[in-house]
């Protein structure tokens, strides 16, 4: 999770002019998916972390952590040069973070009631 959270820093850091015109048609399937992803990483390091809450509290608190870290995000590359904080690309962060967490959530309960069978 922290690897994968270092990453998106590093490419959120990456200036305007050096990435591909491409990657704009793709850009919210990407910001999406890039959520997607952490929040099932911060979901997975909750469920090894505690036993003490619920999984449907650690599906909350993945997705509002990812979101969270999808608005630092937007808000850092507003410093970095021809790139700025797009409000779209958070609600596609969010958009992400939400579903990696049900998609996580719904696993997990599957896994879980298969093993009792």
């Amino acid at each position: 999770m922290i690897v994968y959270s270092t990453l998106i820093f590093i490419v959120s850091s990456i200036p305007g002019t050096d990435i591909s015109p491409d990657v704009g048609k793709y850009d919210k399937a990407l910001h999406m998916l890039e959520y997607i992803i952490l929040s099932a990483l911060i979901f997975q390091a909750l469920m090894r972390s505690t036993k003490l809450i619920s999984i449907g509290t650690i599906s909350i608190f993945s997705t509002l952590f990812a979101s969270v870290f999808g608005l630092t995000d937007e808000i850092h590359q507003y410093f970095v040069p021809l790139r700025y904080c797009d409000p779209i690309d958070f609600i596609f962060d969010c958009l992400g973070a939400l579903v990696g967490s049900v998609l996580t959530y719904i696993t997990i309960k599957r896994y879980a009631r298969e093993k009792r069978t």
